[in-house]
């Protein structure tokens, strides 16, 4: 199952905003700031247009521009939500996240599937026993 990211007012403008620097080395006619900006610009764009989660099998594929990453459901212990400014590393495109609370430590993944309900029962499906902390039970009756 697939699952795009959620986007929100904030983030997009951030985004956009940031991706339209690019043009600032035209009015400035500095090549350097081009080298420089060229990369942030085009690597925001990649996150933009290419953020989404996929549960299949027994894992979640966490893809976000040129990050990846895979989270065995098995060793999922809590989902949590949250919409704080300030992140660790996530990978959405919104401020209405939720927290993964994965393996024997303290690993986590901040995501943001625009369809979260939907993701979670998917998750919850799988691995019952991953507790919800302050989020509606998603899981099916």
């Amino acid at each position: 199952m697939k699952f795009k990211s959620r986007r929100d007012p904030i983030t997009t403008i951030a985004i956009w905003l940031t991706a339209g620097l690019i043009f600032l080395p035209v009015f400035t006619r500095e090549l350097i700031s081009f080298f420089i900006i060229t990369p942030i610009c085009a690597m925001l764009l990649w996150c933009w247009f290419q953020t989404d989660y996929t549960v299949e099998g027994t894992e979640i594929g966490i893809r976000c521009g040129p990050f990846r990453k895979r989270v065995q459901i098995a060793e999922i212990k809590r989902i949590e939500a949250t919409r704080t400014l300030v992140t660790t590393f996530s990978l959405g495109l919104s401020l209405k996240r939720i927290i993964i609370h994965y393996g024997a430590g303290y690993s986590l993944v901040e995501i943001s599937p625009q369809q979260q309900d939907e993701f979670i029962k998917a998750v919850t499906a799988i691995n019952p026993h991953i507790e919800l902390p302050g989020l509606a039970d998603p899981k099916p009756r």
